[in-house]
């Protein structure tokens, strides 16, 4: 369960980098059928076309790895995802729930609008004996990247308090998505009797204050 919802949120990410930011589950079939026919009508090219503007992404910076040189893909290896906070911390957050060891979930790679790549990966904590977990994605990108992808994520969206930058993604306040150094970092909790919102501006502020 939670990592169909990891994957479902890198899919989304994926999309926004790409796409200049579509809503989840969305779609419009119109944009999609004009997609197919402009595709249709002209021969596959790697000219500056498909990248918007050939004065801001030259041939030597085609390859995405190439945005490392305007500022990286981060300080931070998003495969230690696992690495940021202990079991221990989590299960403290949750008010002392058991926590079964936690799992690492690797993730593609995401395009970011400001033409760098962020590198993904996610951790997924599961409670031993209820139906409690908190995951927690970084993608690790430089801190332009991280914040084009905040300001994507949280148009009009209340601010957290956490981090550089926050949201709650949720009117619920079981998700928080916020910018840490160069780092967007989603936080996201399902919990039956324990206050999601205190439990995520915990963790929120434990990551933070291990990335920012």
């Amino acid at each position: 369960m939670n990592r169909t919802r990891i994957v479902i949120t890198a899919i989304c990410l994926l999309a926004f980098g790409a796409m200049g930011f579509v809503a989840c589950g969305g779609g419009d079939d119109d944009d999609a059928d004009t997609n197919a026919d402009t595709a249709t009508e002209q021969p596959q090219d790697n000219s500056a076309d498909d990248a918007g503007d050939p004065t801001d992404a030259p041939d030597e910076t085609a390859d995405p790895k190439d945005a490392s040189s305007d500022g990286g893909s981060g300080d931070f290896d998003a495969s230690e995802a696992c690495s940021i906070l202990s079991k221990e911390e989590v299960e403290s957050a949750f008010g002392g729930v058991s926590m079964l060891e936690p799992e690492y979930i690797p993730l593609p790679d995401v395009p970011v609008s400001d033409g760098s790549t962020a590198t993904v990966g996610s951790c997924s904590y599961t409670a031993a004996e209820t139906p409690d977990s908190f995951s927690l994605t970084v993608y690790a990108a430089n801190e332009e990247g991280a914040q084009a992808l905040f300001d994507q994520a949280c148009i009009n969206r209340d601010s957290a308090g956490v981090g550089n930058d926050s949201c709650w993604y949720s009117e619920a306040h079981t998700e928080i998505q916020m910018v840490s150094g160069g780092n967007f970092v989603d936080l996201f909790v399902t919990t039956v009797d324990g206050d999601s919102e205190a439990i995520l501006l915990t963790l929120a502020d434990s990551v933070a204050g291990q990335l920012g």
